[in-house]
């Protein structure tokens, strides 16, 4: 909406507006759904069994409404209250130890230190030397298996050292 003074005007979207807006409708989709199947429906499922009696081993259509008495009797439960308790513990005291070595790090990273670079090649070595042996190692598996697939004997080396 615009101002003209006093009175508000609607300013309609053209059509390259309305094409943007829809293109990123469809981008946005795919993880929409994703999380609505993997995060949403699990989540309100769960809510939903947490007011009912239902146990691991147990059916789905012996279950009955018992409302609140499943939250009672978690935050009754002297374990289960120990369990929180050294939780929050452990994430206060983790949390902020973490963010304090990760800024830490980016400061000697990006600053002007003594061998910047060897420090910076220390910290990202294991995750790029992970990444290209694990590249490798499917190179050379799917190589050997090329090889060994020419000939049919993969199979029959698989079956002869079966028990």
């Amino acid at each position: 909406m615009k101002s003209n003074g006093n009175a508000k005007v609607k300013v309609k979207p053209s059509i390259a507006q309305k094409k943007e807006n829809f293109t990123g409708a469809l981008f946005i989709a795919p993880y929409l759904i994703g999380y609505v199947i993997f995060q949403g429906l699990p989540f309100l499922i769960a809510v939903v069994l947490g007011f009912t009696n239902v146990r691991y081993i147990s059916k789905l259509e012996d279950a009955s409404f018992v409302g609140i008495n499943n939250f009672i009797r978690m935050f009754t439960d002297v374990d289960t209250m120990k369990a929180l308790g050294r939780t929050g513990l452990y994430s206060l005291m983790y949390v902020p130890l973490i963010m304090v070595c990760g800024f830490f790090i980016a400061y000697m990273v990006n600053k002007g230190i003594h061998c910047k670079n060897l420090v910076r090649s220390m910290f990202f070595l294991p995750y790029v030397s992970n990444m290209v042996a694990v590249a490798v190692v499917f190179k050379l598996s799917a190589v050997w298996l090329k090889y060994r697939a020419s000939d049919g004997s993969v199979y029959r080396r698989v079956e002869r050292h079966r028990p």
